[in-house]
C-alpha cells in the first residue's frame, strides 16, 4: 500500500479549519519542516491558535495551498503554531518501520563501522522527514548498536523477537522486485548494515532473516546502478511508498554520481568494441548506445570521461562509421575489428583526436 505523509495530513487538517497561513512562534526545525511540525502536533508537543494579530512572516514551506510562515516577512498569518495553548487533535496514519540491521556488524572493520554510523544517522533523518522518528528502528542489540545510539544521541528502538512474516529484507540478490503491494503499516523493511567497499561480504545479506521475504530494487532489471548507501536506499523506499511514482521513476530521480559511475564503468567494459585502424587500436561505443544511456540514466560527458579511464580510454563514434568496419580477428579472448574506412582513419589521426592517444582521455568522434 501507499502512505500519506504527515505533512499532507496536517495541511488537510488545517485547511479544513480555514487556516491557510500558519506562522511558527519559533525558528523552523531542521529537515522537512512541515513533517516535523505535524509530528509535534500529533504528540501534543505543539499547539495551533487561530487569529490575525500575529507578527508577519515569510513562507518557509508549502503543501498544496497551505503556506507555512516564519522569521520576518510581509505575509500576514491567520494562525500561530507554538508550544503553548490548546492541543489540536491530529491523528497520523500508521507507517511501516524502516530498520537497519546491526546483527552482522561484528564482521566490519573499524573504518567500515564509522561509515555505517554516518549512513545510519543520515537514514534516521530521512525516515523522520518522510514518516516519523518512531518509524526508524535498529535490529541487533549488541555493543555496536548501543555504541551508535550513545554516540549520536538518537532515541530509537532496538527491535527484538521480530516476526519473520512481517519482515521484508532489501537484498540485491532478492528473488522478486520490491513492491508497495507487499507493504502494510505492520511491515518492517530491513536494510542490511553491510558497509563493504571491497565486496568481501558480497551475498551475506541472505543471512539476515533467511526465512523472511528478500526483495531487490532494480532499474531496468539491473541492481548495480541503484545507490547502495543505507541512507540513499532509505530515501528511495520512503519516497516510493509516499508518492504516486513507480519504483523505477524514484530510483532514476535519486541516482547519485557514484552509482552512475559504478554502473557506467561496468557497462563500458561489457559494450566496448575494439577496432584496429591502421596501426592504432581504438576502444569505441556507438553513438546511439551512448544516447540511449544518457536518456535512461541521466548521464553526461563528464561521467563518461571519468569512467573512460577504467577501460584505458573510450571513443564515441557515429553508427554510420561503425558500419564501415569489416572483418575481425581474435587475439586471446578479445575480438579486434578491422577498419578500412578513410573516415575513421582520418578521425583517429586528426589533430584534435590525437589527444586521445597521448593521454587516454575521452573524445567524441563526430568527423
Amino acid at each position: 500500500m501507499k502512505f500519506t505523509r504527515p505533512r499532507k495530513v496536517l495541511a488537510e487538517k488545517l485547511l479544513e479549519l480555514g487556516i491557510e497561513k500558519p506562522r511558527l512562534a519559533f525558528n523552523p526545525p531542521s529537515g522537512d519542516i512541515l513533517n516535523r511540525i505535524a509530528y509535534g502536533i500529533s504528540k501534543e508537543l505543539l499547539c495551533v491558535e487561530k487569529g490575525e494579530d500575529f507578527k508577519s512572516g515569510k513562507v518557509v514551506d508549502t503543501e498544496g495551498s497551505l503556506r507555512l510562515l516564519s522569521f520576518t516577512g510581509n505575509e500576514k498569518p491567520d494562525a500561530l503554531i507554538s508550544k503553548r495553548g490548546k492541543p489540536l487533535n491530529l491523528e497520523l496514519p500508521k507507517y511501516p518501520k524502516i530498520a537497519v540491521d546491526f546483527t552482522l556488524s561484528g564482521l566490519l572493520e573499524n573504518h567500515e563501522l564509522k561509515s555505517l554510523f554516518v549512513q545510519t544517522s543520515m537514514a534516521f533523518s530521512v525516515v523522520r522527514n518522510f514518516f516519523t522518528p518512531e518509524n526508524f528502528v535498529l535490529i541487533g542489540n549488541n555493543q555496536v548498536s548501543n555504541e551508535f545510539l550513545k554516540k549520536y544521541s538518537i532515541k530509537t528502538a532496538i527491535l527484538e523477537n521480530v516476526e519473520p512474516d512481517s519482515v521484508i529484507v532489501l537484498d540485491p540478490q532478492g528473488e522478486k522486485e520490491f513492491s508497495h503491494e507487499e507493504v502494510s503499516h505492520d511491515t518492517v523493511i530491513v536494510i542490511g548494515g553491510i558497509v563493504d567497499k571491497s565486496q568481501r561480504l558480497e551475498g551475506i545479506t541472505a543471512k539476515i532473516f533467511p526465512d523472511s521475504r528478500h526483495r531487490k530494487i532494480t532499474l531496468n532489471g539491473e541492481t548495480e546502478i541503484v545507490p547502495d548507501r543505507i541512507n540513499e536506499i532509505a530515501k528511495i523506499v520512503c519516497e516510493y511508498l509516499t508518492s504516486e511514482s513507480t519504483l523505477e521513476e524514484v530510483v532514476v530521480k535519486n541516482l547519485t554520481r557514484d552509482s552512475k559511475l559504478r554502473w557506467l564503468r561496468s557497462a563500458l567494459q561489457r559494450n566496448l568494441i575494439r577496432i584496429i585502424c591502421g596501426n592504432r587500436k581504438l576502444k569505441v561505443i556507438p553513438l546511439s548506445l551512448w544516447n540511449e544511456w544518457k536518456e535512461k540514466y541521466g548521464l553526461n560527458e563528464f561521467l563518461l570521461k571519468k569512467s573512460s579511464g577504467h577501460v584505458g580510454g573510450i571513443c564515441v563514434v557515429k553508427d554510420s562509421l561503425l558500419e564501415k568496419v569489416k572483418g575481425k580477428v581474435k587475439k586471446g579472448k578479445r575480438e579486434l575489428h578491422h577498419s578500412h574506412s578513410s573516415h575513421i582513419r582520418h578521425s583517429s589521426t586528426c589533430c584534435r583526436c590525437r589527444f586521445f592517444f597521448r593521454n587516454f582521455s575521452y573524445r567524441s568522434f563526430c568527423c
